[in-house]
């Protein structure tokens, strides 16, 4: 397996991490929860983590979560049913 086939791999694995424990809070969750929760907190401590934003905006470009405000605090929502997506293929 190539290192972007790795980094492919690593991608969907975390995307999936995201999908699932959104599906087990239908009430939404704030991303620093989610961040928390999942370990994609920022190692440096600064408040800006880039990696989740990322990961967040991407899932949302695919239609697959959604943020919403809750009672004042914006908070991400699982949009389409959990269902797997689609494992990257690799050239094995």
């Amino acid at each position: 397996m190539t290192a972007r086939e790795k980094a492919k791999a690593g991608l969907w694995l975390i995307k999936e991490a995201v999908l699932h424990y959104l599906a087990e809070h239908p009430e939404g969750v704030a991303s620093a929860e989610a961040r928390r929760e999942l370990g994609l907190e920022n190692p440096t401590g600064e408040r800006k983590d880039y990696l989740f934003w990322g990961l967040a905006l991407q899932l949302k470009e695919e239609g697959r979560v959604e943020s919403r405000t809750v009672d004042g605090q914006n908070r991400l929502f699982l949009v389409t049913p959990a269902v797997s997506l689609s494992q990257p293929e690799t050239n094995a």
